[in-house]
């Protein structure tokens, strides 16, 4: 069995394609994908509904899925024209966030399929609190882990009625010196990688130079970055290998 972890792959078919040909996933192995698999690529929604249908991956939230998914219910808001002013705002935050491609695809499907897919957006984690590979435990999320969350998995559900918002999740960005956790390793994407690094900015960034010991681990990579030099990162949890793509 063999774990990976992948995020922010932003509508790049032929990229994500390259990483399934690659791993080869078999029955007993899994990829986790921290968030954003839509927005400004071109593949995102193909991207999301392989994603739905294959049972050897999981996708996490990121703030894109989560722009989609509050654009969807609130659509409902403009149509019966109520709370129209924050449905205005959730549309504007998604287009100027790239989602052009994707809201383009999504209204070319089915209504049963576009259903589908809200529902599963739905039920995507916020979080994995405490996933354990070998004999190490990995907090997975996309953005910023919310301290008060460090058993299991963080639904939108959960946080109903909570003053935990889900954007703590998705949106909160960290910061190179933060730690969280003594117990476990904080595996995020959200923030790109050269942000934290200038000498090897398109690589996985880490806390500790040595990843089998930092509890804290970037790995959005900028895959779709206007930049040639971007990549995608996968990284296997039972090895610590790197592959880039």
């Amino acid at each position: 069995m063999s774990v990976y972890v992948m995020s922010d792959v932003h509508g790049l078919k032929a990229r994500f394609d390259a990483v399934l040909e690659s791993l080869a996933l078999h029955d007993s192995d899994h990829l986790y994908i921290i968030g954003d698999v839509i927005d400004r690529g071109p593949d995102g929604i193909e991207i999301l509904i392989e994603c739905m249908r294959n049972n050897k991956i999981t996708l996490l939230m990121g703030n894109h899925e989560y722009m989609m998914l509050e654009v969807l219910k609130r659509s409902k808001q403009l149509a019966d024209r109520v709370d129209m002013y924050d449905a205005v705002i959730a549309i504007e935050r998604w287009f100027r966030n790239g989602c052009r491609p994707t809201l383009e695809a999504f209204e070319s499907l089915s209504k049963a399929l576009q259903k589908e897919l809200e529902q599963y957006l739905e039920s995507c984690p916020l979080a994995i609190c405490d996933l354990r590979v070998q004999d190490r435990c990995y907090y997975l999320v996309h953005a910023h882990p919310v301290l008060t969350y460090t058993k299991g998995i963080v639904t939108l559900d959960q946080l109903s009625g909570s003053e935990v918002k889900p954007d703590r999740f998705v949106w909160d960005r960290i910061l190179s010196y933060q730690s969280f956790f003594k117990d476990r390793c904080v595996i995020f994407g959200h923030t790109m990688t050269e942000y934290y690094q200038q000498n090897h900015p398109y690589a996985i960034w880490s806390g500790d130079e040595n990843l089998m010991n930092s509890d804290l681990i970037g790995i959005d990579c900028g895959c779709a970055a206007a930049n040639e030099h971007t990549r995608l990162a996968c990284l296997c949890l039972d090895t610590m290998q790197v592959r880039y793509f």
